[in-house]
């Protein structure tokens, strides 16, 4: 999990949304991004992937956690939106982290 400081707020996630960002896909991942004067990361899990909040709290947890393991990313200067598609519900942890590792590379 990466600090709360370092977490995107609502207003920001929209404000990335609506604005001019880049897109990158991974099989399970869809992330936007912008370059900022710090880095931030926020993920959203639908209810449509998991309908339980259990499983989807899971999946966020497992993706923070692959932030932790780029270390590029977290030196850049980007504010990144990471949605979970819902072939990540069939992947185990070490698959949907290795895609984060991907993401990060792709910045």
């Amino acid at each position: 999990m990466i600090p709360k400081a370092k977490r995107l707020t609502r207003k920001e996630c929209d404000a990335l949304i609506e604005g001019s960002s880049q897109v990158i896909h991974t099989p399970s991942l869809f992330a936007r991004f912008v370059t900022s004067r710090e880095f931030k990361a926020a993920v959203a899990v639908s209810r449509k992937v998991a309908k339980k909040a259990v499983d989807r709290n899971k999946l966020r947890r497992i993706v923070y956690d692959g932030f932790q393991h780029c270390e590029n990313l977290n030196n850049s200067l980007v504010h990144i939106l990471v949605s979970v598609k819902k072939q990540a519900v069939k992947k185990d942890k070490t698959e949907i982290q290795n895609e984060v590792i991907d993401l990060c590379r792709k910045i």
